[in-house]
């Protein structure tokens, strides 16, 4: 089968949003919605419309000075967008520190980010996975993991 490739988003609080977006919507789909989000956010775009290489589109602070409606406006439930922005206000308010992440476990790491309204186990797990790379972490809620699974044994 060879080497699997993903992408990985190594800004965890871009990773968060995209996870909460991508949630029981199609790969295309979630790309639109966090496309507008970007276009929203408006992030450090040159004169010239272009972003710079490996900027951050989505980051905590342009989500928290949006309200709900612009949020959800994107293509998105009420609900998501009510996560989006709880994940920003923890963020913008230091309720949980992102970048002191890195140094924890995945345990600490699940009951941290668990504590925010909006984010689950499942989300925690898919952050472990293609942000932080943990490599072994296997999110067993994940219905298409465990569909492959089954087949696989």
């Amino acid at each position: 089968m060879g080497m699997i490739k993903r992408r990985i988003n190594p800004d965890l609080f871009s990773a968060l949003v995209e996870s909460i977006i991508g949630q029981q919507i199609s790969n295309k789909a979630a790309v639109t919605v966090c496309g507008r989000l970007d276009v929203v956010c408006g992030a450090g775009r040159s004169p010239n419309g272009e972003l710079p290489a490996n900027a951050s589109r989505i980051n905590a602070s342009r989500i928290h000075s949006l309200s709900v409606e612009e949020i959800q406006a994107c293509g998105m439930s009420m609900r998501k967008a009510v996560y989006i922005k709880n994940i920003a206000d923890a963020a913008v308010n230091k309720i949980i520190d992102l970048d002191e992440l890195l140094q924890k476990s995945d345990t600490e790491i699940i009951a941290s980010l668990t504590d925010i309204k909006g984010i689950g186990v499942w989300t925690a797990e898919m952050l472990l996975i293609f942000s932080l790379m943990r490599l072994d972490v296997v999110s067993y809620g994940d219905l298409a993991i465990r569909r492959g699974m089954t087949q696989l044994y």
